[in-house]
């Protein structure tokens, strides 16, 4: 299987129709074989009534039963994933679809384990301008992120990530935030065992129903970038056999 996507949904019943259809008809145009695991985390709407109306042979659903954080649906949605290079996106698609077209040419020119997506490379005009506050304070805590876990990358956040399903099946089982911190441990973990990460610009094209408080969750992002830390101190993410990521 060529492509895994992984879509986290919280109470999408309102827009996960656009989604599917979305991402059925860029999928059927682009890859031949390809799978769509749609993992919902404990909605308590209709997102899964809406789901189960699609009878797609590319589509598995997963349902959490309560809600656990877009860090545990994703990796949920990863251990299920069969592609050759497996992906994921939130439910309100807010990149590109073409942006999964990019990554598997960089995947293919590098030989590289992840390609990540990055709103500060990308040079041109976004269609949806970040208010002043929201830049220094996502400045801020990148600055922060970065000072406790000398990542060395500046967009830990972005929605849009790719991985090898070797990478994926090596790096997810370790992941131990269920929250928004995920990101920034999954990135430690890449990094801790020297896996190559490359990254691509990307244009952020809709922010609507953001499930995202930039103050509080901000906050707990950087109580869980210590959580990584003390994690690597008690050394959680050790490995039994050294050959895990070998491609």
């Amino acid at each position: 299987m060529e492509v895994s996507l992984i879509i986290p949904a919280f109470n999408e019943e309102k827009r996960i129709t656009h989604t599917m259809e979305c991402v059925s008809k860029f999928m059927n145009k682009h890859f031949k074989s390809y799978e769509v695991i749609v993992v919902d985390d404990g909605s308590t709407d209709g997102t899964i009534d809406v789901l189960k109306t699609y009878h797609d042979v590319h589509l598995k659903i997963i349902s959490q039963g309560r809600n656990r954080g877009k860090g545990q649906a994703i990796k949920t949605g990863m251990s299920y994933a069969k592609g050759d290079y497996c992906f994921f996106m939130d439910a309100d698609l807010p990149y590109p679809l073409d942006s999964m077209i990019e990554a598997i040419k960089v995947f293919r020119k590098t030989g590289a384990d992840l390609v990540i997506g990055s709103r500060d490379l990308y040079k041109e005009k976004p269609d949806v301008p970040y208010p002043l506050h929201r830049k220094i304070m996502s400045r801020m805590f990148s600055l922060f992120i970065n000072g406790i876990l000398h990542l060395s990358i500046s967009d830990t956040q972005c929605g849009f990530k790719g991985f090898t399903n070797n990478a994926a099946k090596g790096i997810f089982p370790m992941i131990t935030i269920d929250g928004f911190g995920f990101d920034f441990e999954m990135l430690y973990i890449a990094k801790k065992y020297h896996l190559d990460i490359q990254q691509i610009p990307v244009n952020l094209s809709h922010t609507g129903g953001s499930k995202v408080n930039i103050i509080s969750d901000s906050l707990k992002m950087m109580r869980d970038a210590l959580k990584v830390r003390i994690n690597d101190w008690k050394r959680l993410y050790d490995i039994e056999h050294e050959n895990v990521f070998l491609k």
